[in-house]
């Protein structure tokens, strides 16, 4: 089952746009290249925002948590984002992006962050899923909505006439997307979607791209 947008991204540090690459820093990330007032608005790099609803930066959250060793492991996930970037250029275009990794400042739940000045489809389930014919008490995968938050969502396998444990709902991916920005949050590690924590990180991300 797919969602529209789906994809493995791997966990990634520092901060990426289109023609540029910064290194992971403690404060809001920083960009380069050509400045944002010579270039068309969807055009302008986007600053990913050092912490983000609980969540910190993943190689800070690795040095701190390693007494300041992990540089070869944040040497690989800087790897990862150029080629994020270059998913995310193939798919998008020549528009700007930026792409940013987050953990807890324990290691136990991970994030990658995703804006891009561009619209996209909504997030869904395809092929659609019939939970009743299924025998089911809720399809394998749905679509769970947050404020203007969109997540796609995996549920146990439950039978018809029982209880969902709530506890067993894990997000996949979690999205905000209008004309002008999209938002995409893909959790992983110790994270529920009953507690919001993706589409809270969702949500701040979008505020702080769109601010």
């Amino acid at each position: 089952m797919v969602a529209l947008l789906s994809g493995a991204v791997l966990a990634i540090t520092g901060v990426i746009s289109f023609g540029s690459r910064s290194g992971t820093t403690d404060n809001a990330a920083t960009t380069t290249g050509t400045s944002t007032n010579t270039v068309p608005g969807d055009q302008q790099p986007i600053e990913m925002p050092a912490t983000l609803a609980g969540f910190i930066d993943q190689g800070k959250a690795i040095q701190d948590v390693n007494a300041g060793a992990g540089q070869d492991r944040i040497a690989h996930l800087d790897q990862i984002n150029q080629l994020t970037t270059t998913a995310m250029k193939e798919s998008f275009g020549d528009v700007g992006v930026g792409v940013r990794s987050y953990a807890t400042p324990g290691l136990e739940s991970f994030g990658t962050g995703i804006a891009v000045r561009a619209p996209a489809p909504l997030l869904e389930v395809l092929p659609a899923q019939d939970a009743d014919y299924l025998g089911l008490a809720a399809p394998p995968q749905e679509i769970t909505v947050v404020g203007e938050v969109r997540c796609l969502v995996t549920n146990p396998v439950t039978a018809k006439g029982q209880q969902v444990d709530p506890a067993g709902i894990k997000p996949v991916q979690c999205q905000r997307t209008g004309p002008a920005l999209t938002i995409i949050f893909y959790p992983s590690g110790d994270v529920t979607v009953q507690d919001a924590a993706a589409a809270a990180a969702a949500g701040a991300l979008w505020d702080a791209a769109s601010g």
